[in-house]
């Protein structure tokens, strides 16, 4: 069993995935019930009475707000990787050094939860001047299919921000037959927000050829 953090914050590297989706919907969900009750009940009820319906109203939508973000706040320490709880909850984390010393494997691991923070910490450029990474990164790729659609979209996404990184160091040219492969695994991303994220990446190399 992995140990918890002390304290839960509402840092995103340590929520709950599942409990996001599902927050939000709820949140959605209340909003619109609350305003179709308001919306019905205005049409018969006096002015005073309107007004303290519209009050209703609101409080409503307020206690939705107040338990999507306690649901999204929410941390457990089965869903964050220990690699991950003990490097951001440590000093660590302000030496980028700490960050090179470790494998490919741990970088990874670390990467992807960084991704996630507020702002996102991305070390994809680090993750690039490593030796063998490509092999490594195409390995990623295929081992990807065993995950869930949303942490398989987000492990993709995070493999092209290496290969960016990549090109941007001039390790890595448009004609590279490893970025073929890639533009296959970016297309079956269904994230919109990582879908476009990655596409925008790819697109990006492809205009140098």
């Amino acid at each position: 069993m992995k140990n918890a953090p002390e304290n839960c914050t509402s840092d995103p590297v340590s929520l709950l995935r599942i409990s996001k989706r599902t927050g939000t919907r709820v949140i959605q969900y209340l909003k619109t019930v609350a305003f179709t009750i308001h919306k019905r009940l205005l049409r018969c009820q006096p002015l005073g009475r309107q007004i303290r319906l519209l009050g209703t109203n609101v409080s409503l939508i307020v206690l939705a707000t107040l338990f999507g973000s306690t649901v999204l706040t929410s941390c457990t320490a089965d869903d964050l990787p220990e690699e991950c709880v003990n490097y951001f909850n440590s000093r660590e984390q302000q030496d980028l050094s700490v960050f090179e010393g470790f494998d490919l494997e741990k970088q990874f691991i670390i990467h992807r939860c960084g991704l996630d923070r507020h702002p996102p910490t991305d070390f994809s450029y680090l993750m690039a001047r490593k030796r063998n990474i490509i092999p490594f990164l195409n390995e990623k790729l295929k081992s990807s299919s065993t995950l869930n659609q949303y942490e398989k979209d987000k492990s993709i996404y995070a493999i092209t921000l290496v290969f960016e990184g990549l090109y941007n160091s001039d390790r890595l040219n448009a004609n590279d037959p490893s970025l073929v492969v890639l533009d296959a695994y970016v297309r079956r991303i269904t994230t919109p927000r990582l879908k476009k994220g990655a596409s925008n990446v790819l697109s990006k190399i492809k205009s140098a050829e």
